[in-house]
């Protein structure tokens, strides 16, 4: 959904058949590597032929559901970026995709999806900006009344598919608990208190069961943590759901989720990077650690998505 997805927005959708978690850092190295997970067996491994076009961190991963997923934005170590990538779903392959570009070049944003007709990318360090990508064009673009009402990096996102997504935690220069509600039918993001975090955190992983419940999970809280909060679609209220605790305290994963059954968190740090990966059963909200979809070499600040899923 996750992200962030990647920061990972992940999310439900319709019948997903693979994921993809690219992009991130290990140690100071920005990195291209991509990785696929095949959702019927739940094994990852490295798919080059998906490596990003250029090293990239927190790249905002948005998925049509279909044909394409996209990478826009993120940062290196020299710079935020506006970078394009296009990820073809019946190849694997990534490429530069400049129609995609961001508007303006940001660090740390965070990319949704509508499941549909549209994606965003939105905020960044210091950036309330909101970007529109066209599914039928692959065209992204500046779209003032999807951008957030304050300034936040870091932050996650969670979609239900269809109706609504949702921006939530972050740094605006303090850590923050805001949510903000983003309306797909006409791509409008206002602050949403009743989803507000239970505590205020950056670096969150998140996924959607594509129709019911959405899931943050760890994070940084002042410390690196495990806490996970799950958001209700139908009322839009968020709050801590000790069900759905990582099996360790864990930031700055990518995530991806095979649209309606599972949920799949990689990487990050723990205080050093790792390649494990957690998947999340919908059906019973409890977390574990499944080492069949660990990376193929430990890194964090990668994004996630999916080929049909949120």
């Amino acid at each position: 959904m996750l992200l962030i997805k990647s920061f990972g927005g992940g999310g439900g959708g319709g019948t997903a058949t693979n994921g993809y978690f690219a992009g991130g850092l290990t140690g100071s190295t920005d990195l291209t590597t991509a990785d696929k997970i095949v959702f019927s067996s739940g094994v990852t491994s490295a798919s080059t032929d998906s490596d990003l076009s250029a090293a990239m961190q927190h790249p905002a991963a948005i998925s049509d559901l279909a044909t394409n997923g996209y990478f826009i934005g993120g940062n290196n170590q020299a710079a935020p970026q506006v970078t394009g990538n296009k990820l073809v779903f019946s190849t694997d392959i990534t490429s530069a995709n400049t129609d995609s570009n961001t508007s303006v070049a940001r660090g740390a944003l965070i990319g949704i999806s509508d499941g549909s007709t549209n994606g965003y990318a939105v905020g960044g360090s210091g950036s309330v900006v909101g970007d529109r990508l066209v599914f039928s064009s692959g065209v992204a673009s500046a779209f003032t009344d999807s951008n957030l009402t304050t300034a936040t990096g870091a932050l996650t996102s969670v979609s239900d598919g269809s109706t609504n997504g949702y921006f939530l935690g972050g740094l605006t220069g303090a850590l923050t608990v805001v949510g903000e509600r983003i309306v797909f039918s006409t791509g409008t993001t206002n602050a949403f208190t009743d989803s507000d975090l239970s505590v205020a955190k950056r670096d969150m992983a998140s996924v959607s069961d594509g129709s019911t419940n959405g899931y943050m999970l760890g994070g940084d809280s002042g410390a690196i943590t495990l806490t996970a909060e799950r958001i209700v679609f139908s009322t839009g209220v968020t709050s801590a759901y000790t069900d759905s605790n990582l099996p360790v305290s864990i930031s700055l994963q990518g995530s991806s989720a095979d649209g309606g059954a599972n949920g799949y968190l990689a990487g990050g740090n723990t205080g050093a990077d790792v390649a494990d990966t957690v998947k999340l059963v919908f059906s019973t909200e409890v977390a574990t650690a499944n080492t069949d979809s660990d990376l193929s070499a430990a890194r964090r600040n990668l994004s996630g998505l999916s080929d049909g899923s949120v």
